[in-house]
Parts: C-alpha cells; sequence; structure tokens
C-alpha cells in the first residue's frame, strides 16, 4: 500500500519508461521463457513463444497508454454553466488484486499487470497453483527493469484460500479476474462484501456456425483452430458445432480425416510442416 501512493504519483511519462523496460527485459529472456510456458501450460513451443511476443507487444502497447494519459490530465469539461470551470483528472485506484489461470500464464497476467501499472496502480498478482513460474519471472524482471519495490507483487497458492483472501482484503480497491463462471460468482459476491470494483472474464461455450455456402476446407480449418488452439484449453474455444444440414456429411468426413492427423506430443518437440501437434492437458482434472 505504501508502494502505490509513491508509484501513483509518478507521471505517465515516468511509468513508461519502466514498463518498456520491462518489455525489453522479456524480449531478451524470449527464450527461455517460451519454453518455461510450454512446459508448464502443455502448449506447443510456437504457441508459447506466439505468447510472449504477445506479453511484449502488451507491455509497449501500455507504455503508450501511459503516456497518453499525461495529455488527457486537467481537460477542461464543458458542463454548460459559464461560472464553473471544470477540469478531469485520472487517478490510480490503489492497491489492485488480479487473479489469473492457467491456460496462457505470462500473457493473461501481462494484460492485466501492464495496464494496471500504466494507470499507476500497485499489485498483488496471484497466478494460478497449476502455472505460477512465468509469473514470477514476469515480476523479477520487471524489478531488474527498475519497478520499485512493493509495486508488484506475487501471491502463490491455490485459489480457495489464497485467492478468497485477495478478493476480501480490505487494502484492496479492485479485483481483476479471469477463469470459471464459478469462481467468477464467488469473487463478485465476496467484492460486493466490501464494495469494490470488480471486472471479470469468465469462461464461454463459444458456437461456431458453417453455412451451406461455405468452403468445406476453409471451415474445416477454421473449426479445427477453434477448437484445438492451446489444446482446446481456452474461453473462447469454439466448443459447439452448428452445420448446415445440407453440407454436414461432408464436413463430417473432412473432420475426421484432419483430426486423425493430430499428434499428441511433447510441448518441446521441434515443428514439423507435414503434421498438426497438439500438446497434453494442463491437469488431470
Amino acid at each position: 500500500k505504501k508502494a502505490s501512493d509513491a508509484w501513483g504519483n509518478t507521471t505517465g511519462a515516468e511509468r513508461a519508461a519502466i514498463i518498456r523496460k520491462v518489455a525489453e527485459a522479456i524480449e531478451k529472456n524470449k527464450d527461455e521463457i517460451s519454453k518455461k510456458e510450454a512446459i508448464i501450460a502443455g502448449k506447443p513451443l510456437q504457441e508459447a513463444a506466439w505468447d510472449v511476443d504477445d506479453v511484449i507487444g502488451c507491455f509497449q502497447f501500455n507504455a503508450e497508454l501511459a503516456e497518453k494519459l499525461d495529455k488527457k490530465q486537467g481537460q477542461v469539461v464543458d458542463v454548460g454553466m459559464e461560472e464553473f470551470v471544470t477540469k478531469l483528472y485520472y487517478e490510480p485506484m490503489g492497491v489492485v488484486g488480479l487473479i489469473v489461470p492457467w491456460n496462457y500464464p505470462m500473457l493473461m497476467a501481462a494484460w492485466k499487470v501492464a495496464a494496471a501499472l500504466a494507470a499507476g496502480c500497485a499489485i498483488v498478482l496471484k497466478p494460478s497453483e497449476l502455472s505460477p513460474y512465468t509469473a514470477l519471472d514476469m515480476a523479477f524482471l520487471a524489478h531488474q527493469a527498475g519497478l520499485p519495490k512493493g509495486v508488484l507483487n506475487v501471491v502463490t497458492g491455490m485459489g480457495p484460500d489464497t485467492g478468497a483472501h485477495l478478493s476480501t482484503h480490505p487494502d484492496v480497491e479492485k479485483v481483476a479476474f479471469t477463469g470459471s463462471v464459478a469462481t467468477g460468482s464467488k469473487v463478485m459476491h465476496a467484492c460486493a462484501d466490501g464494495i469494490k470494483n470488480v471486472s471479470l472474464e469468465l469462461g464461454g461455450k463459444s458456437p461456431i456456425i458453417v453455412f451451406d455456402d461455405v468452403d468445406i476446407d476453409t471451415a474445416v480449418e477454421w473449426i479445427m483452430f477453434g477448437i484445438f488452439w492451446t489444446n482446446g484449453q481456452i474461453c473462447t474455444a469454439t466448443s459447439r458445432l452448428l452445420i448446415h444440414e445440407k453440407i454436414a456429411p461432408k464436413v463430417y468426413a473432412r473432420l475426421k480425416e484432419v483430426t486423425e492427423k493430430i499428434i499428441p506430443c511433447d510441448p518441446l518437440t521441434p515443428e514439423r510442416k507435414d503434421a498438426a501437434f497438439i500438446g497434453p492437458i494442463v491437469s488431470k482434472a
């Protein structure tokens, strides 16, 4: 909480300079982080490397937002009354609690962490107990890049214990959670008791719809992408398939043909151009 006050009093430009250094530090360690992400999440190495690229881009993007925030401070707002001069200032919320899942260990954390840093908030980050390692790497690299002590804190542990405590702690002003609908409901209830600001990104049951005028091969390619990307363990997975009955037999036949070519693999196995890979799921659950 003490770190929150000091960090919140910096300018957007000052925060942007450090956030860019965090991006640079992650980029320098991309190969090592990618391998670790592949191992802990089970996704093929190439996918993990793409995720780390997105992490870097996320920090760079939020550095720009921090700079833009300076230009917005003190803007005059027309309230329609000449006797009043109204100006708008943006202030950080304070300490925020961030709870992220295991399927994109560092990227999900980066989405929340980079934005909170840009806004001037101090952070308590709770990664999934299944994949906490690269969140710890992020914090380590951030502090090496010059982020003041106490601004980014990582607390590991099980959801019912660590996550629940974070959601109810009186010093936490906002909670951002990504995960299941059932757990999101509990987080919202806990935040309601303390009248905390809360944002939720919860699991879905997304459909993909295939009309009868589609190119079969193109349709199957996107069906495969939608359900098998990140080993199918993603909230936006197209886990429902609605196909026009006129072309359903052809789509099923092509799907069977393509799916049988998928090779379950060690996530660190080098990619082959003649095969599609899928890594192990993250846990027996």
